[in-house]
């Protein structure tokens, strides 16, 4: 749920991998790799680089270079250039040229809280073809794109450093909002001048896909500019999802029963 303006690249993903993951708490939790360590990151489409915790660039003796500015869901602040990272995720490496911030910690079960050490941002997906299979606990590096029996398609457009793709809410036409696998909740919706961020239920479109009694946090201004809402692990989670950001698509694949 972050987005870091001038972001490094990632190269392509050549053949089928698998990597297997958690969720909990309405996270994506994977393990990184990186000097020899394991460590915890969360897969996070909302942020635009990968971005590594304070305490994790101490771990790894990592350099800490120029500022550059941090946008959250609405928070702004620094982030600082690290450009000696060298982590993989299952065996696939990650993006060099990532970012250092304040990770908070996530609650996890029994009411611990679980360290984040990392999170894996946009420029994982560019120019890859992802599938998250929330059922099976496995993400999927796919070289060739993909579209199953029954898969409703959905057009992804790039917003600065964000994928989105279009939603409407209780009727409306659609919007374009944020593909935000850091994002717990179903939908967070933009209603202009609204009074803070409200919940209610409302029927959510997600191309012929239609969902009744969506909880939806609605909000006055703008999380991200030009950017509607979130589209969040809520309602992700009910399909087999599909990121192909080379042809910018978005494939939903067989609704849990």
């Amino acid at each position: 749920m972050l987005a870091i303006l001038l972001l490094g690249a990632c190269g392509i993903a050549a053949e089928r991998i698998e990597i297997p993951f958690q969720f909990e708490n309405g996270l994506i939790w994977v393990d990184v790799a990186a000097k020899g360590k394991k460590l915890k990151f969360v897969v996070d489409s909302g942020a635009g680089a990968t971005v590594l915790h304070f305490d994790t660039v101490r771990k790894l003796r990592l350099k800490v270079g120029e500022a550059r500015p941090l946008y959250g869901a609405g928070m702004q602040g620094v982030a600082y250039r690290v450009t000696d990272f060298e982590g993989s995720v299952g065996g696939v490496p990650l993006s060099r040229d990532a970012f250092a911030v304040p990770l908070r910690k996530v609650k996890g079960r029994g009411w611990k809280f679980r360290k984040m050490d990392g999170m894996i941002g946009q420029d994982f997906f560019r120019e890859r073809i992802v599938e998250i299979d929330y059922p099976n606990r496995r993400l999927t590096l796919l070289a060739e794109g993909r579209g199953g029996r029954g898969a409703v398609r959905l057009p992804i457009r790039r917003e600065k450093d964000a994928m989105c793709v279009p939603v409407g809410v209780d009727g409306s036409e659609p919007r374009w909002v944020r593909l935000d696998t850091g994002c717990v909740s179903d939908l967070e919706w933009v209603v202009p001048g609204a009074a803070g961020r409200r919940e209610r239920e409302a029927v959510v479109r997600l191309g012929s896909l239609r969902h009744e009694g969506v909880r939806i946090g609605s909000h006055g201004s703008p999380l991200f500019p030009n950017e509607a809402g979130l589209l969040g692990n809520g309602l992700l989670s009910h399909y087999r999802v599909t990121i192909d950001g080379r042809a910018m698509q978005l494939f939903l694949e067989k609704p849990l029963r």
